[in-house]
């Protein structure tokens, strides 16, 4: 397998390789691992799954990768559900910290939890479970998964939980519950109430099993403080938990999904995930990637066994429906390489006839491993109904789900997921530094142009990224490049639909729209997802999350200028400094005679220079026509660069921050700033896309789901 030169730093900023271990050795030691269950042909089968890998056919989870042969734990996802009790709650902190510090991300269902002012028996008042998910939230904040990553969690609410507004509301201030993500079980009878107008009932959750009416709520009103909180950041997303416990086999109700959604799991269950990449099988035969699902198949369900548990009651439960979640990679480069645009009924067929496929030698897998090794030991529990019984005699209740494959699909090259394309082009810091790192699959396309061509499409990717509007395409190659800020959501929710009809669990995929699509926007395509097959919904504004609010004082009258007879003029004003980081900023702010800025940078080059002086004169000229400065220090405010800096514990992050905040001191005027908003790596600075419930990073392969 070939690696760009944006895979092997992530190979090796992220730690994926033992010490002095190729990415072929990486491959060797986890295929002996996964190998090492099998009592017969175990040879074979370590060769099987080396070659799979290595090959790049296949991606396991960014936890085997890491941890096979090595470490403990190899699941990618877990699912916790505290009851309500104190002693439940924080037994369940203090297995989620052991999960998160073995490299695993968690999902948690806060629906038992009794309301913000409930009795609770010592007669005391329950402050309800948007307080306790705080404390979870702290606990992931200080620990890192497996050292390399920070935790992810998803945190899932009922909407007849009484909570439900503030839970809606809770990631209003930017900064609150960071690590979570955060979904409304949305339900039928909801769903029934808005489509009439009406209310849906509230229940109270009283701690001992027992669940009593609690009023009822406005399901338009609930509708729209969701519609505009997605609007506004992309917060909360939803999750249709009737629908999917409507086709679970089984007759325990699911309660939550894994951190990026794609996972259905009981209350201590965990998932192990791993990527088909289709973009590897285009133009091979359907009998090769047949055997690749099938290869794929008995690596992940060895891994239940191969691997060992943090909590007795997880691998109980794990082995008890045995879950794996195969999915797929690359769908995008392999529409591109058969020249069929995203958004076109073409991929819709194609991605038909590619998961029914996969779907189908899926099922073939999990039951000739099931006849051969035993089925899933929950299988004689399977509900009546014909609907259930392809799932009763398997080896897996569930065996497919499509993550956002976020590290994986750096690694294999390829896009990720379900997802379109994101970023053609970009930069990021490695070793103080800067490293261009281009699309893997669009070098290889632009080899096949003519030089001066290639030049001219590679030189407008680099200014912008993307190839929505080169004029050194034809229409058709812009269309089969077009990034996914620029496909109608109703392609994507098309996709998302045909996608869904040929697997088992659910799909992480962002709904992306414009920065300027409305709140009506938002409700339309939430009214559609209703009416569809989806199981979950992420919607995501382009830059939604820029936005910064300010409550500022009362401005100063503007003082009238004074005219001066004299050759010279005598400015009154004051001149601040800031360390950034690259070097000191100098910041003059002048009141009187007129109001004006000039900006200098210590030790800077031309360019530094250049660029400090005109933002000194574009912001006098901006005062001067009157624009205040609050909105001034609005724009500036947390402007972010690959290169921030910390005083006192405070992140200064640029050169125009540092402006910002010296602005801010001289303003005379008390401007208190929100919680910074924007979505930038905390590791390298770059900007942050949206996958699913999940943000990857765009340059290094950072993301807030894992691998």
């Amino acid at each position: 397998m070939e690696f760009s030169s944006h895979a092997k730093l992530v190979l090796n900023e992220r730690r994926y390789l033992a010490p002095g271990e190729t990415p072929e050795g990486m491959f060797a030691r986890v295929a002996k691992q996964v190998a090492l269950v099998e009592a017969k042909d175990r040879a074979y089968w370590e060769e099987q799954f080396f070659n799979i890998m290595n090959n790049g056919l296949f991606l396991p989870n960014t936890p085997c990768l890491f941890n096979a042969g090595i470490s403990n734990l190899m699941s990618a996802c877990f699912v916790l559900v505290p009851d309500d009790s104190i002693p439940s709650i924080f037994d369940v902190l203090g297995l989620s910290a052991s999960i998160f510090q073995s490299g695993g991300g968690l999902g948690y269902s806060f629906s038992r939890l009794r309301e913000n002012g409930a009795r609770v028996k010592s007669g005391g008042i329950s402050s309800g479970p948007i307080s306790f998910m705080g404390a979870y939230n702290e606990m992931a904040e200080s620990i890192k998964q497996g050292g390399r990553r920070r935790g992810a969690m998803m945190g899932v609410l009922n909407c007849s939980h009484p909570d439900i507004v503030e839970f809606i509301r809770a990631k209003e201030t930017e900064g609150r519950l960071r690590n979570f993500n955060l979904s409304v079980d949305i339900s039928q009878a909801f769903i029934k109430a808005l489509k009439a107008g009406d209310s849906y009932p509230l229940y109270h959750y009283n701690g001992r099993g027992v669940i009593q009416p609690k009023g009822e709520k406005s399901a338009k009103e609930i509708f729209d403080l969701i519609c505009q909180g997605i609007h506004k950041n992309g917060e909360p997303g939803v999750i249709f938990l009737d629908e999917i416990n409507d086709i679970n086999p089984l007759p325990e109700h699911i309660e939550a999904c894994n951190a990026c959604s794609e996972a259905y799991l009981l209350s201590h269950e965990a998932c192990i995930l791993g990527s088909i990449n289709l973009a590897r099988f285009v133009g091979g035969s359907a009998e090769l990637f047949y055997d690749a699902v099938t290869v794929a198949h008995r690596f992940l369900d060895n891994l239940i066994d191969a691997q060992e548990y943090i909590h007795p009651t997880i691998e109980e439960a794990v082995k008890k429906t045995r879950k794996i979640g195969l999915g797929i990679m690359g769908l995008h480069e392999a529409l591109i390489l058969n020249h069929i645009p995203y958004d076109s009924e073409a991929a819709l067929k194609f991605t038909h006839e590619t998961l029914s496929t996969f779907d189908a030698a899926l099922h073939k897998a999990s039951s000739t491993v099931g006849e051969e090794k035993g089925f899933y030991p929950a299988h004689t529990k399977v509900r009546q109904g014909t609907q259930f019984d392809r799932f009763r005699y398997r080896r897996n209740m569930w065996a497919s789900c499509i993550a956002p494959t976020g590290s994986l699909s750096i690694l294999a090259g390829t896009s990720s997921g379900l997802e379109p394309l994101f970023i053609l082009y970009g930069t990021k810091r490695y070793n103080d530094e800067k490293v261009e790192f281009t699309f893997p699959p669009f070098e290889r396309w632009l080899v096949g142009k003519p030089v001066k061509a290639a030049k001219d499409i590679m030189d407008w990717a680099k200014l912008y990224g993307h190839v929505d509007d080169c004029p050194h395409m034809t229409p058709h190659e812009r269309a089969l490049w077009k990034r996914g800020a620029s496909i109608p959501w109703q392609a994507h929710l098309k996709m998302l639909e045909e996608a869904q009809g040929h697997i088992d669990m659910g799909i992480s995929k962002t709904i992306n729209i414009h920065h300027n699509a409305s709140i009506q926007d938002v409700e339309q395509i939430f009214r559609a997802a209703m009416d569809s097959n989806v199981r979950s919904l992420t919607i995501y504004r382009e830059n939604s999350r820029e936005a910064q609010v300010f409550d500022a004082g009362k401005s100063k009258p503007k003082e009238a200028e004074e005219k001066n007879d004299n050759a010279f003029v005598i400015r009154k004003g004051q001149t601040g400094e800031a360390e950034s980081g690259c070097g000191k900023v100098y910041i003059t702010y002048n009141q009187e005679p007129k109001t004006e800025t000039f900006i200098r940078m210590g030790k800077a080059g031309a360019c530094q220079s250049a660029w400090a002086e005109i933002t000194g004169r574009a912001t006098s000229l901006a005062l001067q026509a009157g624009v205040p400065l609050r909105e001034i220090i609005k724009q500036y405010q947390r402007v972010k660069c690959p290169r921030p800096i910390y005083h006192g514990g405070e992140q200064y992050t640029s050169c125009i921050d540092c402006m910002a905040r010296i602005l801010n001191a001289m303003s005379g005027e008390v401007i208190e700033c929100g919680e910074d908003t924007s979505q930038s790596c905390p590791e390298c600075g770059q900007a942050l896309m949206r996958e699913g419930q999940c943000w990857r990073c765009t340059s290094c392969s950072y993301s807030t789901c894992g691998g």
